[in-house]
């Protein structure tokens, strides 16, 4: 991997940002080189956030003081889980360069700055947790499986109630007249 070198501090505790290895957080980061600030997430106080102008996720994490604000590379992300596979926690090191702790030491990457832009104002997007409206749970695969069933990435969901099933029918020219699915919402705990 270019730009990567190994250093043999083992496992510091100082200036590590942990993250659950759950969290693909990089998978919304944007991947169009025309809009760079958006191609990595971004680490902001102690929450790490990316978007690719049409989502947004917003994590919070375990920072140290030592961290800094600013762009983490997603490549990163994907280091610090292949080598970690059987820990439950990523640690990414952000002062400065980036460092990914590995069993053998460390990974160090530089980091990426976003040349002169700024990354946007996420949190004017957030919706105010207490804006009232129904609350429903879905399994995100087979909503994706339903989408992918009707030959669409693109759906509209028709909602009735919190308990009734949730229409889904693909939205697009290609879409079959007539077609339908249902995804029965998952209860909330």
């Amino acid at each position: 991997m270019a730009g990567v070198t190994r250093s043999n501090y083992a496992s510091l505790k100082l200036n590590k940002m942990k993250i659950s290895k759950a969290c693909k957080v990089e998978l919304i980061a944007s991947t169009d080189a025309t809009r760079y600030i958006l191609n990595n997430p971004y680490l902001q106080g102690d929450k790490l956030i990316a978007t690719n102008g049409k989502s947004l996720v917003m994590i919070p994490v375990e920072r140290d003081s030592e961290d800094t604000d600013g762009p983490i590379n997603v490549e990163a992300f994907k280091l610090s889980r292949k080598v970690l596979s059987g820990i439950k926690d990523s640690q990414i090191i952000a002062n400065g360069q980036l460092k990914v702790s590995t069993k053998e030491g460390q990974m160090t990457m530089p980091r990426r700055d976003l040349n002169g832009g700024t990354f946007p104002n996420w949190e004017k997007v957030i919706p105010n947790e207490n804006r009232g409206g129904k609350k429903i749970c879905l399994d995100a695969a087979l909503l994706y499986d339903l989408a992918q069933a009707l030959g669409n990435n693109l759906v509209v969901l028709e909602i009735l109630d919190e308990t009734s099933g949730i229409v889904v029918k693909a939205r697009s020219d290609n879409a079959i007249s007539g077609s339908i699915g249902v995804l029965m919402p998952v209860r909330i705990k």
